[in-house]
């Protein structure tokens, strides 16, 4: 789930994987960006305009991501 809020995407994740590390390798590179929480819960901010490529980023690294992790 992601809101735009004052042209900050605010984004809460759940899985039933550990999705912490995608979302740790996704942020990478993005000013400003941030986020954490539980391995299979976790939140990040970031500016709208990093949205499509965090978006990009995290869609392949979910793809990656070993099943039972």
């Amino acid at each position: 789930i992601a809101r735009n809020k004052s042209g900050k995407m605010k984004c809460s994740l759940r899985a039933r994987f550990a999705i912490s590390p995608a979302l740790e390798k996704s942020l990478v590179g993005l000013e400003g960006a941030y986020g954490g929480g539980h391995s299979q819960a976790c939140g990040a901010v970031m500016d709208e305009k990093d949205w499509e490529t965090f978006l990009e980023r995290f869609k392949e690294e979910i793809k990656n991501a070993p099943a039972d992790s």
